[in-house]
């Protein structure tokens, strides 16, 4: 069976502990792990992690991989910005991979924010398949000490979407850093 699992604590806590979650976690490989406490949080991972879909509708959440991967398999692993409580999330220090990335989805007042890394914690991010930023919705991606993959790049994917890509200091050794976009015409200024 899949289950969503909600984060409940609002204060650093590894992702690994069972108090964290509701019903009692963590979620397995086959669950969603959903985050949507309106408040600034830190999730600490202490080793690799698996599960079906990420999921972030609320709140600020750092989550520090301390050199981890955290998996994710549905094929819309990565939903950041579902509603319009203008959640966030930062990646540090690890791997976040899934299928495919989504952020700010749904209608044009939902909200979605990720951003790969911060000074001196490099983070990556990638997807096998595409990532939208801006789905039907407003999406903001910052790469800010790190690198960020997929197969394909999609900006504003419906009318009224906005989709915006921010890339500065330096990718992780060995990586690169392409931005790639379809599907709608981009505006540069």
């Amino acid at each position: 069976d899949v289950y969503s699992w909600n984060w409940i604590i609002p204060a650093p806590t590894p992702f690994q502990n069972p108090d964290c979650w509701l019903p009692l976690g963590p979620p397995s490989a086959n669950d969603t792990a959903l985050f949507a406490l309106p408040l600034p949080n830190t999730v600490v991972f202490s080793s690799n992690v698996t599960n079906r879909q990420l999921t972030v509708r609320a709140g600020s959440y750092d989550f520090d991989l301390n050199d981890r991967t955290y998996r994710l398999t549905d094929d819309e692993s990565v939903v950041v910005g579902d509603t319009i409580m203008d959640p966030s999330l930062r990646l540090l220090d690890g791997t976040l991979s899934g299928v495919e990335g989504r952020v700010g989805v749904g209608n044009s007042a939902n909200r979605g924010l990720v951003t790969v890394g911060a000074a001196g914690q490099a983070a990556v991010w990638t997807n096998t398949g595409g990532l939208y930023i801006g789905e039907a919705g407003k999406g903001t991606l910052n790469v800010v000490n790190g690198s960020v993959s997929n197969t394909t790049g999609v900006l504003g994917y419906a009318g009224g979407s906005v989709g915006t890509v921010t890339v500065r200091g330096t990718a992780r050794p060995g990586r690169t850093r392409p931005v790639s976009m379809s599907e709608t015409p981009v505006r540069v200024r």
